[in-house]
């Protein structure tokens, strides 16, 4: 009798416990290729209709601003930029030659934040807009994250897209008086 209770209660426990590890958070893992860990962003579903053999995930851009020295004239050298995909390793020095790497159906996001945090001057990133002359296009849409002041999402179209799409992205330096500014990297979708 209690065998039966197990059998008919398995699939019932093996299908709970595959939702809870789609739900409980974000896994992190070695990956063999590359030699870093991996985020898989808790938003995958633990049993989606990925390619075989491909591992998709998110794309983190991180600003890092001068705001004592930062002006319209020199944001190109006083603005640091970074993304965990590119090159993990090499800041880009000049915004305008960052190409942070994306893949389809996931998602980006930029955030920002002061080289000294001790100045008390805080970053924000406003908004993500297309060029008149964008180039290829990547991005699906672009929100504000709703759960983090300051940070912007993007959501990246569900097919393969050759080229570059060049875009800005609108910080706010958040000093005695507020200054905005317009930076122009660019996006590659990664094969």
């Amino acid at each position: 009798m209690t065998k039966k209770y197990i059998f008919l209660l398995l699939p019932l426990v093996l299908s709970i416990s595959l939702g809870l590890m789609t739900f409980l958070g974000d896994i992190t893992y070695q990956n063999e290729d590359s030699k870093k860990q991996v985020l898989v962003s808790k938003e995958v579903p633990l049993m989606s209709k990925a390619e075989p053999g491909i591992l998709r995930e998110d794309t983190n851009v991180l600003l890092r601003v001068d705001t004592e020295n930062i002006t319209e004239e020199n944001y190109d050298e006083t603005v640091e930029m970074s993304d965990d995909r590119s090159n993990p390793s090499e800041v880009s020095r000049k915004p305008s030659e960052h190409v942070a790497l994306v893949d389809k159906n996931m998602k980006i996001y930029w955030r920002a934040e002061p080289l000294d945090p001790q100045l008390g001057v805080t970053v924000d990133v406003l908004g993500i807009f297309r060029k008149t002359e964008g180039g290829a296009e990547i991005l699906e849409n672009v929100f504000r994250d709703p759960n983090q002041d300051g940070i912007v999402m993007g959501k990246i179209k569900n097919k393969n897209i050759d080229g570059l799409e060049y875009y800005n992205i609108l910080i706010r330096v958040n000093g005695e008086t507020p200054e905005t500014y317009l930076i122009d990297p660019k996006l590659k979708m990664s094969n």
